[in-house]
């Protein structure tokens, strides 16, 4: 059986992600902690992976190729377009991370916490925190999807097309051991 397109793969990845935000916010408009905490957590390792995939195997690819091209492609960046958008979507991994770290440190101080006061303050600070990190990963991933995601078609052989698609599979399915 043909495995999917990277777009394809890294697309269905996003659904997943999207999907558990929406059950994390779910879980945090019910101010339900252990389930908030335990979906952020998932959140979190989940959308971790998908970045080191990107990060480990797509970006470098596309960087390499798009640095080699000698003639424009349809469809294929040239360098300085590429590592430009390349250079944003980190940023954008950055902010995902550190405010997601954020949620799951307050997260644990609140399962932790007796006074059910201070808690519904932090649980308010969570549900901002993944809101606005719920948008701002929206208009990422409609870049990644509508641009990045369909670079390897236009810029990397059906050889190096399988390798890539192979590198990023192994990255998303490497979730931590207390996942598993």
């Amino acid at each position: 059986m043909k495995s999917p397109s990277i777009e394809n793969l890294l697309e269905a990845d996003h659904i997943s992600l999207d999907d558990l935000i929406i059950q994390l916010c779910a879980a945090l408009e019910e101010r339900d902690v252990e389930r908030s905490f335990a979906r952020l957590d998932l959140m979190w390792a989940r959308l971790a992976v998908h970045i080191r995939a990107e990060h480990l195997c797509l970006f470098p690819a596309l960087l390499d190729a798009a640095r080699q091209l000698s003639t424009s492609e349809e469809g294929a960046p040239r360098f300085d377009e590429a590592q430009g958008l390349i250079n944003q979507l980190r940023r954008d991994h950055d902010f995902f991370m550190t405010e997601l770290a954020r949620a799951v440190n307050a997260m644990r101080e609140m399962m932790n916490a007796q006074d059910s006061g201070a808690s519904e303050e932090r649980l308010r600070e969570v549900r901002q925190t993944i809101s606005i990190v719920k948008a701002r990963l929206a208009e990422h991933n409609k870049l990644e999807e509508e641009q990045v995601y369909r670079w390897p078609a236009a810029l990397l052989n059906s050889s190096r097309q399988a390798q890539l698609n192979e590198c990023v599979r192994r990255e998303i399915e490497n979730l931590p051991s207390r996942f598993a």
